[in-house]
């Protein structure tokens, strides 16, 4: 894996704990895919900020 599909998958997966954990209950707060990708493209500027 490089350093570009790794920052994508960190990414992905983070998008993914923001969501259920700003959800209701366990099961019922998982995103779906379709969910992942919007927050992912909404939040861009945010996400794609560097140090």
């Amino acid at each position: 894996m490089n350093p570009t599909q790794l920052e994508k998958l960190v990414r992905f997966a983070n998008a993914a704990g923001v969501l259920t954990a700003a959800g209701s209950g366990a099961i019922p707060a998982m995103p779906d895919l379709g969910q992942i990708q919007s927050f992912i493209h909404e939040k861009e500027d945010v996400l794609s900020c560097r140090q």
